[in-house]
């Protein structure tokens, strides 16, 4: 059974991915959507980026987009 943080990196993809690379996806969105903390979420997808899975960007409307 996946870790909770490795399910919650799933979903979060899973949702960047339905949104088909029009826009970011901004991590307040997702914490709310998910009911989940903000800063706990900020870990995950965090890791997710060191890793190379997802990309950030930076200043409004930013968030973040899958990187394949």
């Amino acid at each position: 059974k996946p870790t909770t943080k490795a399910e919650l990196a799933l979903n979060g993809m899973v949702e960047i991915a339905k949104l088909k690379q029009t826009k970011p996806l901004a991590l307040s969105h997702l914490a709310e959507k998910q009911a989940i903390s903000l800063s706990y979420l900020e870990q995950v997808f965090a890791a997710l980026r060191r890793g190379g899975l997802v990309l950030s960007v930076r200043g409004p409307g930013g968030g973040y987009l899958l990187s394949r």
